[in-house]
């Protein structure tokens, strides 16, 4: 009987603790993060998307790395024994947030360091279309500009065709909520890559 009491009971507060990560979920939202992979000895790489089977980076090594910088400024050469070329710390991407194996990091300039600021629930896996060349699409009796480096979710696509029936792939595209518009598929205009959104709980 005081099995069941204690099964009944865990039951309970995992469905209360289950729906207050819902309502959580809900109001959070879905970011874009830096995913980093590599050590100090191999080298550090931070992308768009999770890679199957290997191990985050620890924040450690990116933290070394800035120390090899800090060593490097004093003396004015690097660990080659090379002149080196810059004049400050420069930390991985410091307006991101950079995921490692002991959480969501982000570069913060007052202490000089990577801060803790949460960790990773899930990720969602996304199409982001990144524009190579500035390029103007006809929308009606307009046109729209997309400017080169701009990012945009792809959100569908479909084959349109021409009045002499060549087929055309058109991308349907979206940034920042805006109204989703088709753009036809140029690889030397447009590049598609995966990202993976995170949605990341605060550290308390």
């Amino acid at each position: 009987m005081s099995n069941v009491i204690a099964m009944n009971s865990w039951k309970k507060n995992y469905e209360e603790e289950f729906r207050l990560l819902h309502r959580e979920e809900e109001k959070s939202e879905l970011l874009p993060v830096k995913y980093m992979y590599g050590d100090s000895s191999e080298g550090l790489y931070g992308i768009n998307s999770i890679v199957e089977y290997c191990e985050f980076a620890s924040i450690e090594a990116l933290r070394e790395e800035i120390q090899e910088q800090r060593e490097a400024l004093e003396s004015g050469f690097d660990e080659y024994g090379d002149e080196i070329e810059f004049d400050e710390i420069m930390p991985w991407d410091e307006d991101e947030l950079l995921v490692c194996r002991e959480g969501v990091f982000v570069w913060d300039w007052e202490t000089e360091d990577y801060e803790l600021i949460g960790k990773m629930r899930r990720t969602e896996r996304r199409k982001i279309v990144t524009i190579m060349a500035d390029v103007a699409v006809r929308l009606g009796k307009g046109a729209i500009s997309l400017k080169q480096g701009e990012s945009y979710q792809l959100d569908g696509e479909y084959v349109a065709y021409t009045d002499d029936l060549t087929p055309v792939l058109m991308l349907v595209i979206t940034a920042n909520d805006s109204v989703p518009i088709a753009v036809p598929y140029d690889p030397s205009v447009i590049d598609i890559e995966l990202q993976d959104l995170a949605l990341i709980t605060e550290v308390e």
